[in-house]
């Protein structure tokens, strides 16, 4: 199954998706990463997201500020299931499964 990374701003509210290309992604602030935040709180390479069989694995590559997950920061790892919350800056992020109405909603950005 393909999965897109929904990320939403905060502040401004605009939407993105950004289709998972591999079953390991990157997601920080430069653009070396599979997701790009441009926000001086998000670390270079913030956080490693994985897509297993079982769920979906988050990992903290010692962030200076932290991935949020129902409002707690995780330490280490957390497991999410599909279309769970979490927090990086001011961005909320979603994985999502690819599907036409996604991507006709919002487009889908590679």
């Amino acid at each position: 199954m393909a999965y897109v990374v929904e990320v939403t701003h905060s502040d401004t509210g605009e939407k993105q998706l950004v289709p998972i290309k591999s079953p390991m992604i990157f997601i920080g602030r430069t653009t070396a990463n599979d997701v790009t935040l441009n926000d001086a709180t998000v670390s270079s390479r913030h956080l490693r997201v994985r897509i297993k069989e079982n769920g979906i694995e988050l990992e903290d590559l010692k962030s200076a500020n932290g991935v949020f997950v129902k409002g707690e920061r995780i330490t280490r790892t957390s497991n999410l299931a599909e279309g769970d919350e979490f927090q990086v800056g001011p961005y909320t992020l979603k994985i999502l499964p690819q599907t036409a109405e996604t991507c006709r909603s919002q487009s889908c950005r590679s």
